[in-house]
């Protein structure tokens, strides 16, 4: 009977301990600046959590988000990319995407790739600013300022 409960035990965190591919890309590309949690760094690294989706809410937000040096220098295929962009976003911010939000596809992150953003934080303050005025974010909040760790 110890046998059998060890042997269960075993297989029961051999199964929860399962790691899909595309979270095995956020580890490897993402999570070192972004945490774990999304919750990015206070003041230097964009928390994900809760907030990432937003910039869907804009056309200009939806292709930064696929442009900034992090995303188009990652060292994984189009496709991988594109499923974790995607994974991404509904697994860390799924209240926020845009109503309309359609999936990235392969063809928009091989595009996107070839135009890295040059000026990612003149553009992101563009974009929290327009976020702001449309009321999606409160003021003072840029996603950087709420990249607290939980005490």
């Amino acid at each position: 009977m110890l046998a059998l409960s060890l042997a269960l035990a075993g297989t029961a965190l051999a199964e929860t301990d399962r790691v899909t591919p595309v979270q095995e890309d956020y580890a490897r590309n993402c999570q070192g600046c972004h945490r774990a949690d999304g919750m990015g760094a206070f003041g230097s690294v964009p928390r994900l959590r809760g907030f990432v989706g937003l910039f869907t809410q804009l056309p200009e937000g939806r292709d930064y988000l696929i442009r900034v040096p992090g995303v188009v220098w990652a060292m994984l295929d189009d496709e991988r990319l594109t499923r974790l962009m995607n994974w991404l976003l509904a697994t860390y911010s799924p209240e926020e995407l845009a109503p309309d939000f359609r999936p990235y596809s392969v063809d928009e992150i091989r595009r996107a790739r070839k135009r890295p953003l040059a000026d990612v934080q003149q553009v992101r303050a563009r974009l929290i600013v327009e976020l702001q005025r449309r009321g999606l974010v409160p003021p003072g909040e840029d996603g950087l300022v709420s990249a607290r760790r939980a005490e």
